[in-house]
């Protein structure tokens, strides 16, 4: 009941699914935050008992200057990380990173098979329907907010291009055996 308390008082005070919240802007007027729109953000949902899962989206950096995510937040996992995949020899593997950087007027996709954020330590299952508060934090301390739709697939329309990556095809989102705190190696189960 509490979990269910505090998703309540935290969807009050987001915005709309995937619309990014005003955050305050720095000394100069503007901050990193106001210059980011985010399309097409989903959760991938997950059974009961699976205890990671991952956000994707596409993040526009509508400024002139170079913006970065540095890190995530929600209630409904004990910790948010920013991971890639790398090609280990043949192996794809997750790691962990410190950023995500968009070049002003460009955009970054984070998909099944590339960049996401990593929901790990899930406090409850992701089903198709709800949605997952997210908090992300950019390199400049400024900060915003999404409501993330949970679904099975990308949405319509969703950015789910070059990763050669079908995302119905059952690949593990919990890490099993692969994930290591530390950021090292995040095993060979890839969240596609």
């Amino acid at each position: 009941m509490r979990i269910l308390s505090c998703l309540l008082l935290w969807s009050a005070c987001t915005t709309t699914p995937g619309s990014p919240a005003p955050a305050e802007p720095n000394a100069q007027g503007t901050n990193e935050a106001s210059a980011l729109r985010i399309d097409g953000a989903w959760a991938r949902a997950v059974p009961p008992g699976t205890p990671n899962s991952a956000i994707f989206f596409t993040a526009h950096n509508e400024g002139s200057s170079q913006i970065a995510l540095t890190a995530g937040a929600s209630p409904v996992a004990k910790s948010v990380e920013l991971h890639t995949h790398v090609d280990d020899e043949g192996v794809m593997r997750m790691r962990k990173v410190e950023r995500f950087a968009v070049d002003g007027h460009d955009h970054h996709h984070l998909k099944p098979g590339g960049d996401h954020i990593m929901l790990i330590g899930l406090s409850q299952p992701l089903v198709e329907g709800a949605s997952v508060p997210l908090s992300l934090s950019l390199a400049d301390g400024s900060e915003t907010t999404l409501d993330v739709p949970v679904r099975t697939r990308p949405p319509e329309g969703g950015h789910h291009h070059g990763s050669g990556a079908d995302p119905s095809h059952g690949a593990d989102p919990s890490h099993e055996g692969g994930h290591d705190p530390k950021g090292e190696d995040h095993g060979e189960a890839a969240l596609e």
